[in-house]
């Protein structure tokens, strides 16, 4: 069968937005690759699952963005504007085999509009051991958060070093900076706001070993201290990066490596 033959389908995992809480909303990007028709034997009619995807590769194809002077340069006209800087890389959420094992789907974030990335996805079949690598290309036009580009990228004030944390830790009075946490209790636990923060204070927890989804990270204020209305936060996915701002009169979240934005 030639690659014209595979379906490829791109949709919206939700159809209304829950907001920034949600870790699963809007900014969230399903990408469906169908290989029925690479697992099918026309002869013999028979049929082989997916037995294992290699994790997806996303690149870059251009900076330079849809510009057709970047191909096509006229004498004494402007040069194609400069490139675009990738302040909100397409990311890969999750991989999973659906469908009978004959889909992948691909959930990716973000995506800085503008830019066109590749994402390769190569799966191997359960009986044959065939591989096959599909390349797809994503033009991110438009934001699905219009947020997105009202924002530079983040940064925040580190602590040098950053502060590592292997259970449960309550942040003192004006802390500031990145947070890596070791999980090693081999259980939940809880992160600790720093009590009467100021404008503009960022705490930026990242789960370095990639626990979190077995372990999940209750982020929480300090008394009297709200994010986006609640007392708490969980942090519940696999290497999950996040940046809590106080904006006066509570804390919100923003982006740093996945594409939801407060």
């Amino acid at each position: 069968m030639a690659d014209t033959d595979y379906e490829f389908f791109v949709e919206s995992d939700t159809t209304q937005p829950f907001g920034p809480i949600s870790k699963e909303n809007l900014d969230i990007t399903r990408l469906n690759f169908d290989f029925t028709c690479w697992l099918e034997d026309q002869e013999d009619a028979t049929t082989e699952p997916i037995s294992a995807v290699i994790y997806p590769v996303i690149g870059v194809e251009s900076n330079l963005g849809k510009v057709w002077q970047a191909d096509y340069p006229l004498d004494g006209a402007p040069g194609p504007p400069p490139p675009i800087s990738d302040d909100f890389p397409l990311t890969v959420q999750s991989v999973e085999i659906s469908e009978g094992a004959k889909e992948v789907n691909v959930r990716v974030s973000a995506g800085t509009p503008g830019l066109t990335y590749i994402v390769s996805v190569v799966v191997s079949s359960a009986t044959t051991k065939r591989r096959k690598q599909v390349d797809a290309l994503v033009y991110v036009e438009d934001p699905l958060n219009p947020n997105l580009v009202a924002l530079a990228a983040p940064d925040i004030t580190d602590v040098s070093p950053p502060l590592t944390i292997s259970g449960s830790y309550v942040l003192p009075l004006g802390f500031a900076g990145r947070i890596y946490i070791e999980n090693s209790s081999g259980a939940p636990i809880t992160l600790t706001l720093p009590p009467t923060p100021t404008e503009y204070q960022r705490v930026a927890p990242v789960d370095i070993n990639g626990n979190a989804a077995t372990y999940p990270v209750t982020v929480v204020g300090a008394t009297g201290d709200l994010i986006y209305g609640g007392s708490s936060f969980v942090m519940d996915m696999n290497y999950d990066e996040l940046i809590f701002e106080y904006d006066g009169s509570h804390w919100i979240i923003l982006a740093s490596k996945y594409g939801f934005l407060g």
